[in-house]
């Protein structure tokens, strides 16, 4: 007959995409509880959910695992199809000297570990572990003991045998994730005890020592926003005895906090803030063995919180815990008195505290008592590994006290896009002005690249790493280009757009004047490369750009996103070099041979009937259009919004230049 969880795990297995990773279907426990250790073996069933496995946490630190098995006893199906098979049985494998199992596929599984469990007592008479919680647990102990009771506390049935002088105790436990299992020798086994030893002389018992308990604590405060959050490690010694409660006090007198009034100096406002009330919260209270912690009214003491943490069983040796709790500060800028958690029934407390800005805070000493300062260096591994430590203290008495001031400045505008390089082709065509920018950006905020275009200009297309967008415009006449958010890594962005020339056929002789476009991001290199009809003569080009020969440094704006066809950087040795080739000629200066009278063959068609707007536009290449004579210019360093002139004196001339054969060989290494 098929048991109830059984159903349940049939259930999981024909669900296709379940909402948790893997349950724990049975744990079997079987062992002898031995002088030193406890050896046995732990049987695990597991069901995996998820279809890119798991890794399921078995057993915590401080467990030895002797030996281990891992077998895959049933495939999952899922709709009605088995699911492949990546991983066979799974392994075994430790995270942080715990205890783990990881599998790359679904099914059932079945792990058996072979381990030795220490005592957690000196007397050797109780175990605790931490195990996965289950829907059946069961236990099967042996003790070379008789006369003992046994206890589990998790157990919801116990049987007790006793055969061949050993103590059998078989239960069941409730799904937890503790399992203690602890025994005492009855009265009849101690006066046996004593009946074997009377022919022994007898010596008089020492007097018992009496129990000893030290404290260990670490702090660390972390402030900003408003909110200061304490993580506390809690470190106890037991000696000569156990114990399964622990307590502490929170005084009004510490985690308090009031806010600076006026020009108010923060050594006079120490008595208001004794004055006030603390509204420090405990969030949680972890560690091993933990039953139960609350936070109540001392009964003894007026305005002052206790917290008690109750324990599963009596704790001897070592104990740890982890105390988290927050204050709530009157504001981002005032005095704060820092909360304590002193242990109660301690012989010794000593500890470390660390200060830490979570925010952009500053924060100033006050008023220290009981602690000295220290280096970073000298504090434990557990605080060291913070980051943003600004202040380190080291206790000098187990009642300490201190007070800082914190105070919030205002944040300041930082870059958080740009620009680094841009590539600015405009194209002559003859009765129109083809402009294709091209930008490698790096943006971690900005949603959009304002381009501030030339007036009477026509959008063609808008590309951002390779694919089109649709770009949009904001009321100051701004074209606004989507931007990938959140990466640190360079992507290419593009915009197409033309407008009329300034140039006029009948005009024989006017000066030139190119419009640039503006950038609302700065730009650390800018290159402009200049098609214009070769018909006509220039000067030198006026303005912000320095016209050059060749680059200073290549743009490495990626042709295969883009489309830009960049000229590798030559030397001036390099171009004379290839200019003194006799190959060079002038047939070569140009793709296509053309008269003067057809540069209007070029020019760029504009519809205003194919032009829409919200509708995502076409993919352009701009690359076919780069024909006529090149002129190349650059500029380093070009700040946000910032309008960059550039003009010429341009002439119309009646026939073609005839240049001389030195001449047509420097044309053509710079064209090509």
């Amino acid at each position: 007959m098929q048991s109830h969880y059984d159903e349940i795990r049939n259930m999981f297995l024909a669900v296709p995409e379940s909402p948790i990773e893997y349950t724990v279907n049975s744990v079997a426990i079987t062992g002898t509880m031995g002088s030193q250790v406890f050896s046995g073996k732990f049987a695990f069933e597991l069901t995996v959910l998820n279809k890119n496995g798991a890794l399921v946490g078995l057993l915590p630190p401080g467990v030895a695992v002797e030996d281990c098995q891992c077998k895959r006893i049933k495939d999952a199906v899922i709709l009605g199809k088995v699911a492949p098979i990546k991983d066979e049985d799974g392994r075994v494998t430790f995270l942080s000297d715990a205890t783990h199992f990881v599998t790359s596929n679904q099914g059932v599984y079945q792990v058996e570990l072979k381990v030795q469990v220490p005592y957690n007592t000196n007397q050797k008479q109780a175990v605790t572990v931490t195990i996965p919680r289950s829907t059946k647990t069961t236990v099967e102990a042996t003790i070379p003991l008789k006369n003992i009771t046994v206890s589990i506390p998790q157990a919801v049935s116990i049987e007790q045998d006793v055969a061949d002088g050993n103590t059998i105790v078989t239960a069941t436990i409730l799904p937890s994730t503790q399992l203690s299992i602890k025994w005492t020798k009855n009265a009849e086994q101690k006066k046996a005890a004593v009946d074997s030893k009377v022919d022994v002389p007898t010596i008089k018992p020492k007097a018992p020592k009496e129990m000893l308990i030290t404290s260990g604590q670490d702090y660390v405060h972390s402030i900003g926003g408003g909110i200061c959050q304490t993580t506390l490690y809690q470190h106890f010694t037991i000696i000569n005895g156990s114990a399964s409660l622990f307590a502490f006090e929170i005084g009004t007198d510490h985690g308090t906090t009031v806010k600076r009034d006026g020009l108010e100096k923060p050594a006079d406002m120490k008595e208001r803030i004794r004055a006030s009330t603390s509204k420090i919260r405990i969030l949680s209270c972890d560690g091993v063995g933990i039953s139960k912690w609350d936070v109540l009214d001392h009964p003894e003491k007026a305005k002052t919180q206790l917290l008690k943490v109750q324990m599963e069983s009596s704790m001897e040796g070592e104990v740890h815990f982890t105390i988290a709790a927050e204050l709530e500060m009157c504001g981002t800028s005032c005095l704060i008195q820092l909360p304590t958690v002193t242990p109660v029934g301690t012989a010794r407390n000593k500890g470390n505290i660390a200060i830490q800005a979570r925010t952009a805070v500053e924060i100033q000493e006050v008023d220290v008592k009981r602690l000295s300062k220290v280096d970073i260096l000298e504090l434990p591994r557990t605080l060291a590994s913070f980051q943003g430590i600004l202040h380190c203290y080291k206790f000098l008495s187990s009642q300490t006290s201190l007070m800082l001031s914190v105070r919030k400045h205002d944040d300041v505008d930082v870059l958080v896009a740009t620009a680094e390089q841009a590539h600015y082709t405009i194209t002559h065509t003859g009765e129109h002005l083809f402009y294709h920018l091209a930008f490698k950006v790096r943006n971690t905020q900005s949603q959009f690249a304002r381009v501030g275009i030339p007036s009477g200009s026509t959008i063609w297309s808008a590309l951002v790493q390779g694919s089109a967008v649709k770009p949009s415009q904001d009321r100051e006449g701004s074209t606004l280009l989507p931007l990938v958010k959140g990466s640190d890594k360079t992507f290419s962005a593009e915009l197409l757009f033309v407008k009329p020339s300034p140039l006029s056929d009948s005009q024989k002789s006017n000066p030139l004047k190119v419009e640039l476009p503006t950038l609302n991001i700065p730009v650390n290199h800018l290159y402009v490369t200049l098609w214009m009809p070769e018909k006509n003569s220039y000067s030198a080009w006026e303005g912000d750009l320095l016209e050059v020969q060749y680059w200073s440094s290549s743009p490495t704006i990626n042709e295969g996103e883009t489309g830009i066809v960049t000229q590798p950087r030559h030397t001036t040795a390099q171009v004379w070099a290839n200019c003194a080739d006799d190959s060079c000629s002038s047939e070569s200066y140009s793709d296509e041979e053309e008269d003067d009278d057809d540069d209007d063959s070029y020019a760029a068609p504009v519809n205003t009937n194919d032009v829409a707007a919200g509708i995502k536009p076409l993919t352009f290449k701009s690359t076919p259009l780069h024909t006529g004579r090149r002129f190349m210019l650059e500029k380093l360093l070009v700040t946000p919004n910032q309008k960059l002139s550039l003009s010429c004196e341009t002439a119309l001339t009646k026939e073609k230049k005839v240049r001389t054969l030195q001449e047509q060989k420097k044309s053509q290494c710079y064209v090509q």
